[in-house]
């Protein structure tokens, strides 16, 4: 067997970005041999491997371990799926595998009130063009530039818990904050501490909870002229960061005629964000530990009950 071993060292970036990302693999080759090692990404739970990337070395003799990075067409993957990642000599049927995702999608859940020069309006009733209350950048309104939606089949997830919506009952971040109970994917930033945490990391099983329970949900994606923040039910939440998973949204015939989207950068979408993202941490830790306190307080005897929309 010419190719003794494939290590796959990493999958970067982590969430794996749409399109783009790149992995990294080790291989070993003995003897006069040309190999060539195929990237393949393979849903949790099962489903069809998708080829996402490939390399070919050859060589005439010898014992050589090679390292490559190999630049991912991750154009044709879900971005509401995990993904085992495996480099693959299919020659040799030599592989080793590597769990890497989610694939992060930015998007509030229908029925989310946006505020707007015009009030607050539905996320679903939203235009082009309507100039939207902005939290970021110097302008008190900015203008929606691009609208998608995408229905998840939640019960038919191998995953749920990557895609199911986060709801955050009202007050629950802070006094009438939200003003209403808000639904976001569980990787839409909320901003806290002047950063944006993931809504999944925030769940606390009480004033914060995950509803895995709910068999399917459309998110809605609202984009302005520069990654930023919105008003979202009363909570300051992040507006969507174009990462290049456009044509996975159930509009994109009509993107596409609409606006040409070139590919980014696999470390672009992140480095363009208005905040950082905070996923880990002790400030995370006091920021958990502060919401848990008053979802404590309001579940006392006699304390005023949370409102729930």
């Amino acid at each position: 067997m010419p190719t003794q071993v494939i290590t796959m060292n990493s999958v970067t970036p982590q969430p794996l970005e749409i399109p783009g990302g790149q992995a990294t693999v080790t291989f070993t080759i003995t003897g006069n041999y040309t190999a060539t090692i195929q990237i393949l990404a393979t849903p949790v739970g099962g489903g069809t491997p998708v080829v996402v990337g490939e390399v070919t070395v050859s060589q005439s003799s010898g014992n050589v371990t090679y390292t490559r990075v190999i630049n991912l067409d991750t154009s044709d993957l879900d971005p509401n799926l995990d993904y085992n990642f495996s480099a693959l000599d299919p020659i040799n049927g030599v592989t080793s595998v590597n769990v890497v995702g989610p694939v992060e999608v930015i998007c509030f859940a229908a029925g989310t009130m946006i505020a707007t020069a015009r009030g607050e309006v539905p996320v679903e009733s939203l235009r082009v063009g309507d100039l939207v209350v902005a939290r970021h950048g110097g302008a008190a309104l900015q203008p929606v530039i691009w609208l998608g939606h995408s229905r998840v089949d939640i019960s038919r997830h191998p995953r749920p818990e990557r895609v199911a919506p986060v709801r955050i009952r009202a007050g629950a971040l802070a006094e009438g904050v939200p003003a209403r109970d808000l639904r976001v994917s569980p990787d839409h930033g909320i901003l806290l501490d002047g950063h944006l945490v993931p809504a999944g990391l925030l769940v606390n099983g009480s004033t914060i909870v995950q509803e895995t329970w709910c068999p399917e949900v459309t998110y809605w994606h609202v984009e302005l002229p520069a990654h930023g923040l919105v008003v979202s039910d009363g909570a300051v939440t992040e507006s969507y960061l174009d990462n290049g998973n456009r044509h996975h949204f159930d509009n994109h015939p009509v993107t596409a005629m609409v606006k040409d989207f070139g590919t980014p950068q696999a470390d672009a979408p992140r480095a363009r964000g208005c905040l950082p993202v905070l996923r880990e941490g002790a400030l995370l830790d006091r920021i958990r530990a502060r919401l848990g306190a008053r979802a404590a307080a309001v579940m006392e005897p006699g304390a005023p009950a949370l409102r729930s929309a």
